[in-house]
């Protein structure tokens, strides 16, 4: 098939999608479901009538590339600033094409309702969307990279977390890093947040993060691999906004270590690992170190959630 693939520019993620559907023999057309950072940023400061003219002029520029091609597919993942007018024009431009949406953000956080009369087919990563929506409920995905077949017997840290800021998950972070220092845990983070935002935070919360709780430089996969490689066990904070499990889920499972989140439904929906999942509850912290270090290795039931399975069912949809 030719696919149309509108997707999020999302650390790598975009490229591993690519190079999936490729090797399955299909062509992919890739473009961003949102202009660069150094046009999107400034243009969502904008009063709103101006904001939808930066934004409609960009996908307009995406209608005049493929003005000439056809598609047998159009796969849409996520589509934050998607209007109904662009699929429209779409629909249009490719009649013969198949729509497909994707969500991998919860209706709370990126409203695609007003998409959803105008796609053949749907599915959304968020259980609870799915159940109130009475939409399909697939779940996401890992990436090669994440799956580490050895457990090394000499591990640096007992639990790890990367990623980034936002006050609810600082806070909660906080508490899990002094429950670690007095339960003997080794515990590394790596708390991303912009300089300019610390900036704002320094001059504008009444408790901004320290200093020394925070990282201005990004990690790399590479980097984000072998920190899971050296660690028995991968912390995940979800976004208080979402119920769907994250990318980080899965990448930390796939890598044969614990995961250890303060999303309750993880065990709940992911009943055949639920020996490895770890819930912790924000309000009453209990890890047990003995447990943390002696990580459980791969087990074959993370293929369902390979991105391999996840792509195989977004294009029989």
């Amino acid at each position: 098939m030719r696919i149309l693939l509108i997707a999020p520019a999302f650390y790598d993620y975009h490229s591993h999608i690519i190079r999936e559907l490729e090797r399955r023999g299909h062509s992919v057309r890739f473009f961003a479901e949102r202009p660069a950072r150094w046009i999107y940023s400034p243009a969502k400061k904008l009063p709103a009538a101006w904001r939808e003219r930066v934004f409609a002029s960009y996908f307009r520029g995406v209608l005049a590339q493929i003005r000439n091609e056809h598609f047998d597919k159009i796969l849409l993942i996520r589509g934050e600033i998607v209007r109904p007018w662009f699929l429209e024009a779409l629909r249009l431009a490719q009649p013969a094409a198949r729509l497909v949406m994707y969500q991998w953000d919860s209706l709370r956080v990126v409203n695609f309702k007003p998409l959803l009369p105008l796609v053949d087919a749907v599915a959304t990563f968020d259980s609870v969307d799915a159940r109130e929506l009475n939409l399909p409920y697939l779940p996401l995905f890992h990436i090669p990279p994440y799956r580490l077949q050895d457990a090394p017997t000499q591990l640096n840290w007992d639990l790890v977390f990367v990623g980034s800021f936002h006050d609810a998950r600082y806070r909660t972070m906080k508490a899990i890093q002094a429950h670690c220092a007095a339960r003997g845990i080794r515990f590394h983070h790596h708390l991303y947040l912009s300089p300019v935002d610390y900036l704002k935070l320094k001059l504008l919360s009444a408790q901004p993060p320290a200093r020394e709780d925070v990282t201005f430089q990004t990690l790399d996969q590479a980097s984000i691999v072998a920190l899971y490689r050296d660690t028995a066990a991968i912390l995940d904070i979800e976004n208080h906004k979402q119920t769907g499990l994250t990318m980080r889920t899965f990448e930390a499972l796939a890598t044969g270590r614990f995961l250890v989140t303060t999303n309750p439904l993880a065990a709940e929906l992911l009943p055949e690992l639920e020996s490895r999942i770890v819930s912790l509850d924000r309000q009453s912290l209990d890890l047990n170190a003995e447990r943390l270090r002696h990580p459980p290795g791969w087990e074959p039931a993370l293929a369902t959630y390979s991105l391999e399975s996840w792509a195989g069912h977004l294009l029989d949809m």
